[in-house]
């Protein structure tokens, strides 16, 4: 694929393109920044261009990409090494990643469940595999997916191959947040970060890739993806519309009746929702794929109350229930308008709560308990 394939993140193109004009390539790069918005494929990108045979230089390029007209490289897509990246089965390229544990050569490394990136998969897949002769040219390129999960003892088993990797090696390290990692493996990379996408660039974008779903569908999946074009994808893919509708309808006029049923209602929709994450990713425990789905169901609810504020002071185009504005108007009348940011404050709240362990059904109670209060009584 062309490097230029990936969009809107200028910063870490002039960083890659600055090292590949001036021969200063640092042997370990660390992509970090919100999932889904083109870390890997950038990765990817970058690791085909140095596998290249006969990369191609850009005298002039789009001022999105280039800095000051300078020269910009690509790979040319033609050689047997690019042919090779495009079929995902370059002897040179090595995607690293906790599944990877099921093809261990130890069959009781193999019997393990693939939680963490543990140092048996960074031994035998990246260190051994990095101290062996490339197959092709003169270089090989180990990407690190989720270096987040990376524990400690295969962090320090990196260091030294971080810090001095054999000749031709080069590494790139890929996380949501430089703080996830040690500061003496971070210290030893070249950090570049990534910046969430333009939200107009992830519509249009879906809008081009599901052309037969509902524009407001679209609009609402774009939204909520905060900029991350794969979280959007994945709110469509899990079918989050439904569950946001099942969460968001009693909301329109919720009572100190109907809290805790509602409460009770969030838990299944979340209980839904992990057993569909759990299903594209066996190996992440039921506790975590639980408390991940209700992190995005509080989430669809603190986006319900944003709208309900937008809503109230007249920015409906801002508003990402396009669909479902007649539910946002209808809490909008039930509540005063100076307690609107109390419900989204409550609501963030109980989402860090959570993620601290706390008992969950007591937290969803006690959040519903709260809102219903913000609610004027029914005449």
């Amino acid at each position: 694929m062309s490097i230029f394939e990936v969009r809107h993140q200028r910063w870490a193109q002039v960083i890659l393109q600055s090292a590949i004009g001036g021969d200063r390539i640092p042997h370990a790069y660390l992509f970090h920044g919100p999932d889904g918005i083109g870390k890997e494929t950038l990765a990817r990108a970058y690791a085909q261009l140095l596998l290249c045979e006969k990369p191609v230089c850009h005298n002039e390029c789009s001022s999105e990409y280039a800095p000051d007209g300078k020269q910009w490289f690509d790979s040319c897509g033609l050689c047997s090494s690019c042919r090779l990246m495009e079929t995902d089965s370059h002897p040179d390229y090595h995607l690293i990643h906790r599944r990877l544990i099921r093809f261990h050569d130890d069959p009781s490394v193999r019997a393990r469940k693939g939680l963490d990136l543990g140092i048996d998969v960074i031994r035998q897949f990246v260190l051994d595999a990095a101290h062996k002769k490339p197959a092709l040219g003169s270089r090989k390129v180990f990407v690190l997916r989720e270096t987040e999960k990376l524990t400690s003892a295969a962090q320090n088993a990196l260091l030294k191959t971080l810090e001095e990797p054999p000749p031709g090696t080069f590494l790139i390290l890929i996380c949501r947040a430089l703080d996830s990692l040690l500061p003496t493996t971070r210290s030893r990379c070249r950090s570049i970060p990534f910046s969430p996408l333009p939200i107009s660039f992830v519509h249009e974008t879906l809008q081009g890739r599901h052309s037969d779903i509902n524009a407001d569908l679209i609009r609402f999946a774009a939204a909520l993806g905060e900029g991350s074009l794969g979280r959007s994808v994945q709110c469509l893919e899990n079918g989050l519309n439904e569950i946001n509708r099942n969460v968001i309808t009693p909301l329109k006029d919720l009572s100190v009746l109907s809290a805790l049923e509602w409460a009770h209602l969030l838990e299944d929709q979340a209980d839904q929702l992990a057993h569909r994450s759990r299903l594209g990713d066996e190996e992440i425990n039921e506790t975590d794929a639980v408390r991940q789905a209700l992190t995005q169901i509080l989430t669809l609810v603190a986006t319900f109350y944003d709208d309900v504020l937008k809503l109230t002071h007249g920015q409906q185009e801002r508003c990402c229930n396009t669909a479902d504005l007649e539910i946002v108007r209808q809490a909008g009348s039930r509540m005063k308008h100076d307690w609107i940011p109390r419900s989204i404050g409550w609501t963030v709240q109980a989402e860090a709560q959570i993620h601290l362990n706390a008992n969950t059904t007591l937290c969803l109670e006690n959040l519903a308990m709260r809102l219903a209060h913000l609610y004027a009584p029914s005449r």
